[in-house]
C-alpha cells in the first residue's frame, strides 16, 4: 500500500512537472468563447464605440470604461449571440468598468492568474476583436511590468488595436493576467494591458473611494476645458485648481503633474518639489506611466540647468523606467513645435544629449531645433551624430540630407548616397523620394 501510494505521488509530481503550455491556437480555442464584443450606441440607436470584453462570472463582463463611456445603451455579442447590458461597477481611474449581461452568458468565465506570476519576456497572447471584426489572437512577450498600486501594469509586443480595449491578455497556461488598453502616443504604439488582480477590486474601490472620485472627474473637466491653452490667466487658473484639489487629494498624480508642468512654464524652480513629489507617486493607471514618466525627464532638466547633475540623472534614468527616452523625447518635441518653441528646444536638447548621450532620438531632435532657427552647421553635427548611433534612423538621415543640401556639399550629398546605397537601400529609396527625384 505504501509502494502504491508513493507511485503515485511520483508520478502526480511527473505530470504536474511536464504539463504543456498551450500554444496560440490552444489559448485561442480555450478562451475564445468567454470574449465578447461589447458595443455602445447612442440616444439615436446608432454605434458610437465599440471594443471588446471578457466574461468573469455568471453574466458578468469586464472591459474598458473608455469603450463605453459615451454609450446611452450597451449591448455584448459574438457571432450570432447578442444581449442587452448594463453597467455594474466602475473604476474610471484603473478604465475597468465590469457590466451585467441581462441574458444568459453561454460561456464560461476565464480563469484569473496576477501579473505578479509574470516575468519579462514570457510569451502572452492577446485576444480581443479588432475593429469590431471576428475574435483574433496576437502573440507577443511581457516587455515591460510597471509597478503600481496592487500588481504591475503590463506592456507587451502582443498587438493591441481599436477594438481590442477591454479584451483579454492571457498566459500561455490561458488564464487571464491582465485586459488590453489601446495607447498611441505620438505615432508609436505602445501596448498595455492592466492588472487582472484590479478586477477584483472594483467594487470595494467603487464603494470606498466614491467622494475622492467625483471630485476628481470634476476636477479633470475643469482642466480638459482649458489645458493647451497659452493665456496666462488659464494657466494661473491650472495652478489655482490643481494647488485646490490637492489639499484634499494630495497624491492625485494628474493634478501634480498639470502643477508642476503649468510652474515649469512660469518659474521653473517652483516646480522642483511638486515634480519630485509627481515622480514618487504609486502608479493606478496607464495614464499615470505617461504623467510620472513626463514629469521626471523635465525635472532632470529643472535639476541640470541648476547644475545639481546626479540628481539630475537619477531623474533621467527614472523616466527611462517608464518609457524609452525617445518616446519621451518625442512626446517633448512635439509638444514645442505645436507652440513654435524653437528657441526654447535647443537648451532642452542639449541638456537631454548630455543626459542620454547614446540616444539618437536626442542629437535627432536636437539637430531638429538647430534646423528650425536656420543654425545649419549645428544641425549638420547633432544629424550625423544621430545617424551614427542609429543607422537606420530614416527621419535623421533626411534631415542629414536636407542639411548638407542648404549648405551645399555636393561631396558629402555623394558620399551620403553611396554608403545609404551599399548599406541602406531603402532609407535611400524612401529619402529621394523625400526630394521628388525618382
Amino acid at each position: 500500500m505504501r509502494v502504491v501510494t508513493l507511485l503515485t505521488t511520483i508520478l502526480g509530481a511527473i505530470a504536474s512537472s511536464n504539463s504543456v503550455a498551450l500554444d496560440a491556437n490552444g489559448v485561442f480555442k480555450k478562451v475564445s468563447p468567454s470574449i465578447y464584443v461589447v458595443v455602445g450606441k447612442d440616444a439615436a440607436g446608432q454605434v458610437a464605440t465599440q471594443g471588446s470584453g471578457v466574461v468573469i462570472g455568471r453574466n458578468v463582463v469586464v472591459t474598458n470604461c473608455h469603450v463605453i463611456s459615451s454609450a446611452t445603451s450597451i449591448s455584448v455579442l459574438q457571432g450570432d449571440k447578442q444581449s442587452s447590458a448594463s453597467r455594474k461597477n466602475t473604476d474610471i481611474e484603473r478604465d475597468l468598468c465590469t457590466l451585467t449581461v441581462d441574458q444568459v452568458v453561454p460561456a464560461p468565465p476565464v480563469a484569473v492568474s496576477t501579473s505578479a506570476q509574470l516575468e519579462h519576456g514570457q510569451a502572452v497572447y492577446a485576444v480581443g476583436a479588432p475593429l469590431g471584426l471576428e475574435l483574433t489572437i496576437s502573440d507577443g512577450i511581457v516587455s515591460g511590468l510597471r509597478k503600481a498600486t496592487g500588481g504591475f501594469i503590463i506592456q507587451t509586443t502582443a498587438a493591441i488595436s481599436p477594438g481590442s480595449s477591454g479584451g483579454g491578455l492571457f498566459d500561455n497556461n490561458g488564464k487571464l493576467v491582465g485586459l488590453t488598453t489601446y495607447q498611441i502616443v505620438k505615432g508609436q504604439n505602445l501596448n498595455f494591458a492592466v492588472p487582472a488582480e484590479w478586477i477584483q477590486q472594483i467594487d470595494l474601490r467603487e464603494s470606498l473611494e466614491g467622494k475622492i472620485r467625483e471630485r476628481r472627474k470634476a476636477y479633470d473637466k475643469k482642466i480638459s476645458a482649458i489645458w493647451g491653452s497659452e493665456k496666462p490667466e488659464d494657466k494661473d487658473r491650472i495652478i489655482q485648481f490643481s494647488q485646490h484639489h490637492l489639499t484634499d487629494d494630495p497624491n492625485y498624480v494628474p493634478a501634480l503633474s498639470n502643477l508642476g508642468m503649468t510652474l515649469y512654464g512660469k518659474e521653473k524652480k517652483d516646480a522642483i518639489p511638486i515634480l519630485a513629489r509627481l515622480i514618487e507617486q504609486p502608479v493606478n493607471s496607464v495614464a499615470d506611466i505617461w504623467h510620472i514618466g513626463t514629469g521626471a525627464f523635465v525635472l532632470s532638466l529643472v535639476y541640470r540647468d541648476s547644475g545639481k547633475d546626479e540628481l539630475a540623472k537619477h531623474a533621467a534614468a527614472k523616466a527611462a523606467s517608464y518609457f524609452p527616452e525617445e518616446i519621451v523625447l518625442g512626446n517633448y518635441w512635439g509638444y514645442l513645435r505645436t507652440k513654435d518653441h524653437y528657441r526654447e528646444a535647443v537648451p532642452i536638447f542639449k541638456v537631454a544629449t548630455e543626459l542620454f548621450p547614446k540616444s539618437p532620438a536626442a542629437w535627432a531632435y536636437l539637430a531638429g531645433s538647430y534646423m528650425n532657427i536656420e543654425d545649419t552647421e549645428n544641425a549638420l553635427i547633432g544629424f550625423r551624430k544621430a545617424t551614427q548611433l542609429k543607422p537606420d534612423y530614416e527621419w535623421a538621415w533626411l534631415g542629414y540630407m536636407v542639411t548638407l543640401r542648404k549648405l551645399e556639399r555636393k561631396q558629402e550629398i555623394e558620399q551620403v548616397v553611396s554608403y545609404l546605397y551599399d548599406n541602406q537601400r531603402a532609407i535611400l529609396n524612401n529619402v529621394l523620394k523625400a526630394f521628388g527625384k525618382n
